[in-house]
């Protein structure tokens, strides 16, 4: 009987054994993950990040993520929510090795079910994640690189409202995936998915934005770099037929100034009216310190451009076969073209190949035509050289 009683005893230290494992064993898969980013006018972010997982056994206490960037700042609580509604608190700890774990609340932790974590935390974007795109910015968020593949990453980037709306770009200037921009008279938000990203692999977005959108980073990275030394040139500044007739004297007077700040009128290049276009592919605004307003949408809401940001916005237009024949200059309301306009334009113009144009005062529109000034001083070629 004693032998018998202690088999029974010892099956069910087995049972309850197994019963343990089992009940140790937890199933779950990263379902989601989500981020929207709230950009301030200083560069400072908020950054809501949702991480969806279903469990399919066993019980989830804890989610563990690698590959946050060190300098972001985590708030200390997370909220998860259950496919019902149902809200559960939870800490949020990183560790030394820079692992970031949220402990549920909740000692019974999450069952079967779909469930969100929301983690918040803050950061800047100036550094790494901001960088001087020719006349824009580039603004670089990733997500954190997650043990199995995840589909339909996304990403909204908050930003406030400038003159030229945010676009979404991938590292090599290509179009994201998808995108979808909504714009208020506030804020821009701009929404990008990833269909689908690889176990092991992060996903990064990227997005070309108006510097005016962020007015306040102070960041010696994204200041002009300092202008090559300019190129000598001929401009000159032919006028339609009736205007040559009816100022000839005002057009000797332009030729004196033109000629003073480094240029001269080439009597041979004078623009013929049938030569003058009925419209234009870039309408410029005259601005102050000798800069252009433009706007790519051709609106009045346009970001003051120096000569080189207006070459590398011409340059990205370039890339993005949109028209880029023609380039007029008008006078703005508070200031007039001035010589230095004349001369940055003719310049940008000849070395990208367009046709530039100026629009007076009167409504009178003229050419610049400019061409590479020859050296006088320089020897003549040799006659073995010259057909080369």
């Amino acid at each position: 009987m004693w032998d018998m009683l202690r088999r029974v005893l010892a099956g069910l230290v087995v049972l309850a054994s197994v019963g343990e494992v089992r009940a140790s064993y937890t199933e779950a898969h990263v379902a989601g993950e989500d981020a929207r980013v709230v950009v301030e006018r200083d560069g400072r972010m908020t950054v809501t990040h949702v991480v969806a997982y279903r469990v399919l056994a066993g019980t989830l206490r804890s989610i563990a993520i690698t590959g946050f960037e060190d300098d972001l700042s985590f708030h200390p609580t997370a909220a998860v929510t259950s496919a019902d509604g149902k809200t559960f608190g939870a800490s949020v700890v990183k560790d030394d090795k820079g692992v970031l774990h949220a402990t549920v609340d909740d000692p019974k932790g999450l069952k079967r079910g779909d469930y969100r974590f929301e983690l918040v935390y803050e950061g800047t974007l100036a550094g790494r994640r901001l960088a001087r795109d020719g006349a824009f910015e580039r603004v670089r968020f990733a997500l954190p690189a997650m043990r199995e593949g995840v589909d339909g990453a996304r990403v909204v980037i908050d930003l406030p409202s400038a003159p030229t709306e945010p676009r979404a770009v991938s590292d090599n200037d290509v179009a994201a995936d998808i995108s979808n921009l909504r714009r208020s008279a506030e804020r821009d938000e701009l929404e990008m998915v990833r269909p689908h990203v690889a176990k092991g692999e992060g996903a990064t977005f990227f997005a070309r934005i108006d510097p005016k959108a962020l007015p306040l980073v102070n960041d010696p990275a994204l200041r002009a770099p300092a202008p090559p030394p300019p190129q000598e040139i001929t401009v000159t500044r032919p006028t339609l037929p009736i205007a040559i007739l009816v100022c000839a004297s005002a057009l000797a007077l332009f030729a004196l100034a033109l000629a003073a700040c480094g240029g001269r009128v080439n009597k041979e290049l004078i623009a013929q009216g049938s030569n003058i276009p009925t419209s234009f592919d870039v309408v410029l605004i005259a601005d102050k310190d000798n800069q252009f307003d433009y706007d790519p949408s051709g609106g009045a809401n346009g970001a003051p451009l120096t000569e080189e940001d207006l070459r590398s916005a011409l340059r990205y237009r370039k890339e993005q076969n949109l028209p880029c024949e023609t380039i007029i200059v008008k006078r703005g309301e508070k200031e007039r073209i001035k010589n230095e306009h004349i001369v940055s334009l003719a310049r940008v113009a000849y070395q990208l190949k367009m046709r530039a144009f100026m629009q007076a005062k009167d409504g009178t529109i003229s050419e610049l035509l400019a061409q590479a000034k020859t050296d006088e001083n320089a020897p003549p070629p040799k006659p073995a050289e010259a057909g080369k």
